[in-house]
């Protein structure tokens, strides 16, 4: 079921490659703060992205109120999205502020 396992020594820290001596500390806090600070900036942008779009949902929702009227198929028949359409426009139209539709 198991191997054997082979061990052997590590090997001498000399053989180590160490890629970022060359840094200094301030150095590497510069990076980080940079960093720190566009993941700041990214987080910030993304909540008021989402602020935005909450605040056209509820827009929408407060020009568009679910109505149940059972007679709006025999009132608009198959033309019920062109109607539909068209009262969008309407309402997207800034000359039409506080007009009904």
């Amino acid at each position: 079921m198991f191997d054997a396992a082979t061990v052997t020594d590590a090997p001498d820290p000399t053989d180590i490659i160490w890629e970022n001596r060359h840094w200094t500390d301030r150095q590497i806090l510069i990076r980080s703060l940079i960093v720190f600070t566009v993941c700041i900036g990214l987080l910030v942008g993304s909540f008021f992205i989402l602020l935005t779009i909450a605040q056209g949902q509820i827009r929408y929702a407060v020009t568009f109120p679910p109505v149940d009227c059972p007679n709006v198929e025999e009132q608009y028949g198959s033309r019920i999205e062109e109607y539909a359409y068209a009262d969008a426009v309407f309402v997207a139209n800034p000359e039409n502020a506080g007009l009904a539709s």
